[in-house]
């Protein structure tokens, strides 16, 4: 085999085209998979050549090794999306076989036969099962009850986002594999490492955190979420959006996917966490449903949510003595 030069690998994968509409799927898994094998090593594929398609192909990569034909190797120290390698085991991708159709009996009564039951195996079919976006917009959260003269109810290092991610699972009945979660929030001030070190653990938790210094994080935000769902709304796939935030920023995005899925037949159930008293009406008016964050208050920050509890009562009981 000839040796080729990463720019000449980089080439391949990039120019890798695909189609679109019904029984496309198997054709653009089939493409992927015949230029990892183009540019593998060892029947590996290393990071540094597939990242700058990453977010063209993941959905492919995902579909790949759900048919045993790959398998991805992740690195859950390092910061950001942890894929580095990508492991090649099969050349072809397998077809699903149709069932054979019943042959109609003349004159005969059929026999009767016991059901035959369903096992679902994993990777029988090539389309992926629903998948589920998780967004979190860390500052709508644990910038709530830090006014008014009232302690924050939800701290950024000593809540456990991880909830969020298991409440996700709940609301949608989507396993934790089918699920993408993004993890947005404003680099704080904190002992030396120590905002690091609390994003290190949440990417342990495959939680992907999105750090930053200016205040674009709705910006960010919308646009991944643009981005990651357009590309499996084109396809005509149904998906779940967990949006845990009630900011009215994102009424716009949210809308303007869900028309965009419907023209495409793909479906798009949209489910949002948020304060009672912080959502927008109008983001509330294009959710399927709200899930006010105060009944997962004892999850994400029990701590928290007993102080702010407890000084609200005694805000309370001052304002009856006053009158």
């Amino acid at each position: 085999m000839l040796q080729l030069t990463k720019a000449e690998k980089l080439g391949i994968l990039r120019g890798v085209t695909f189609k679109k509409g019904p029984g496309s799927a198997h054709e653009n898994a089939q493409k992927v998979l015949n230029a990892l094998w183009c540019v593998a090593e060892n029947g590996e594929v290393c990071r540094p050549i597939f990242e700058p398609s990453l977010q063209r192909m993941r959905r492919y990569f995902e579909e790949l090794g759900q048919r045993k034909c790959i398998a991805a190797v992740y690195d859950g120290s390092s910061p950001g999306i942890p894929l580095t390698t990508l492991v090649l085991k099969e050349k072809i991708v397998p077809r699903e076989k149709p069932e054979p159709k019943p042959k109609a009996s003349r004159g005969r009564k059929p026999l009767s036969r016991e059901p035959v039951a369903c096992v679902d195996t994993p990777g029988s079919t090539l389309i992926p099962l629903p998948r589920c976006y998780v967004f979190i917009d860390a500052p709508n959260v644990y910038n709530m009850g830090h006014r008014n003269d009232m302690p924050r109810i939800v701290d950024f290092f000593r809540a456990q986002w991880e909830e969020l991610v298991k409440i996700a699972m709940e609301i949608t009945g989507i396993p934790r594999e089918r699920q993408v979660c993004r993890l947005y929030s404003k680099v704080l001030p904190s002992p030396p490492g120590h905002f690091a070190e609390k994003c290190a653990e949440m990417t342990r938790q495959r939680i992907q955190v999105i750090p930053r210094e200016k205040k674009d994080i709705d910006l960010l935000l919308a646009t991944d979420m643009i981005i990651e769902i357009l590309a499996c709304v084109t396809e005509g796939r149904s998906i779940h959006i967990v949006l845990v935030s009630g900011d009215g920023d994102y009424t716009y995005t949210l809308r303007r996917v869900h028309d965009i899925a419907l023209k495409k037949g793909a479906k798009v159930h949209i489910s949002m966490i948020a304060w009672n008293t912080g959502a927008a009406s109008e983001l509330r008016s294009i959710v399927n449903r709200v899930y006010p964050i105060e009944s997962y208050l004892n999850r994400l920050d029990p701590i928290g949510s007993e102080q702010w509890l407890k000084a609200y009562r005694a805000k309370k009981q001052t304002h009856a003595q006053n009158a």
